[in-house]
């Protein structure tokens, strides 16, 4: 059975207003949530979902379609100034892909300093977007959720991932239209995990074109140090 997943990016400007709200349709299980995220362009977003339990399909696009229209009764438009229209993803949007991201862990706050000063470890900034991982497998670009499913993928940047050379499995997280990827799990078709995380991290360095705003690499930081090619 066909799923649509539908997924639309409002922008408000006005004076010194400069807002964004995203809205989309996310498959969970048997059922879909509409999820939204909203706050000033650049800045972190506030996330949050308008469903508190999974609903069909036909109730996610009723409460879709009524979030849109409210947002541009407001002001807001897309980018391109015109009415927003769906994105419509293969059969296989909302399947598990087995695919499983490494998540955040705690640790105490004794530990800090000493992580700090540890060579062994490194720091990035968390930009607090939408946690996403993408394969490219020829043609193919899917984007995959924390929980391992397909799910959808703004244009912008599923255009910028077709232009890569090679296969590739990225992991990072979306804020807006531009993916800030910070590792690099599978290279032409090769599972690299086992590597070092700096020898990846150079990889997403090197495959990333260094002027497309929809992909942007992470910077990576040793010894207190903000290192601009992620490498000492």
């Amino acid at each position: 059975m066909n799923t649509n997943i539908t997924s639309t990016f409002l922008y408000f400007r006005e004076g010194n207003s400069d807002k964004e709200y995203h809205v989309a349709i996310e498959p969970e299980g048997n059922g879909y949530h509409v999820t939204y995220a909203y706050g000033r362009r650049g800045n972190t977003l506030t996330t949050g979902s308008k469903t508190r339990q999974s609903v069909t399909l036909a109730e996610a696009t009723t409460i879709y379609d009524k979030l849109v229209r409210q947002k541009m009764a407001k002001g807001y438009r897309t980018e391109d100034n015109q009415k927003p229209g769906p994105i419509t993803h293969a059969r296989d949007a909302g399947e598990d892909t087995g695919i499983r991201c490494q998540l955040l862990s705690s640790v105490d706050e004794n530990q800090v300093s000493h992580l700090l000063t540890d060579k062994r470890y490194c720091l990035q900034e968390k930009h607090d977007g939408r946690r996403l991982m993408i394969r490219k497998t020829g043609n193919q670009i899917t984007g995959i959720n924390r929980r391992g499913l397909v799910v959808s993928i703004p244009n912008t940047i599923r255009q910028a991932v077709d232009k890569l050379p090679v296969d590739v499995l990225l992991d990072g997280e979306v804020v807006g239209e531009t993916y800030h990827v910070f590792d690099l799990l599978e290279l032409k078709g090769h599972d690299i995990r086992h590597k070092g995380y700096l020898s990846r991290h150079a990889g997403i360095v090197a495959l990333l074109p260094p002027n497309d705003g929809s992909l942007l690499w992470v910077t990576t930081a040793m010894d207190s140090e903000w290192c601009a090619c992620g490498l000492r």
